[in-house]
Formats: C-alpha cells, structure tokens, sequence
C-alpha cells in the first residue's frame, strides 16, 4: 500500500515497480504540492507495504542483478531480483527510490 499525503491510501500490491517508483519519489519531494520549491524540502513520509508483492515486467526477475561492494578484497556481492524478492524486498524499493531521488544534501535523510 502507498499512502498519500491527504491520508487516503491506495494498493500498490502487483504493481510494476517502474510504475509506483515515480508515484513514491513525487511524494517524498513535495512535488504533489502547489508550494513547491526545489531548495526546500517539503516532501511527506511514504510507507510501502506489501513490497514483497511488486512486479516487473518481461524476464527481469531472473536477469535483473544488484550489487553491492564491501570495500575488501573479494566483498562483491550479487543476487537477482528473485532472491532479493525473497530475502529484503523493501531493499529493491529503496534502491529504485534512490536511483530516482535528486544526488544532492537531502538524500542522506534516507
């Protein structure tokens, strides 16, 4: 489920990620709001549930890959789309919300 801004909520549940991900990021900028500014940070708190129950679209979710690198020697780490699903699926939420957030200061209220 996303909840918006007035209150209301509506289901995110099989859903594409590619399609709720520009839905959560207009929230969390403040971009749905007719004050908007890009130098201030006006954006309201998201809740995602049921992330486990997105989808994506054609065979991505046997070839799609996340890494992610400790910084030793041999620390990287791969898994697919299918076991992150399975292990953390907020974390593929997370990782597409921040691939479409601004890189500036206000990314690190992460």
């Amino acid at each position: 489920m996303l909840s918006t801004p007035n209150g209301a909520w509506s289901m995110s549940k099989g859903k594409i990620l590619g399609r709720i991900v520009p839905e959560i990021t207009k929230y969390l900028q403040g971009k749905d709001k007719t004050n908007y500014v890009d130098y201030l940070d006006m954006g309201d708190n998201v809740v995602v549930i049921n992330a486990a129950k997105v989808k994506v679209s054609g065979n991505k979710d046997k070839t799609k890959t996340y890494t992610r690198y400790s910084g030793y020697p041999g620390g990287l780490r791969v898994d697919t789309f299918a076991g992150l699903i399975k292990k953390n699926p907020g974390e593929i939420i997370r990782h597409a919300v921040s691939g479409m957030l601004p890189k500036n200061n206000s990314e690190a209220s992460d």
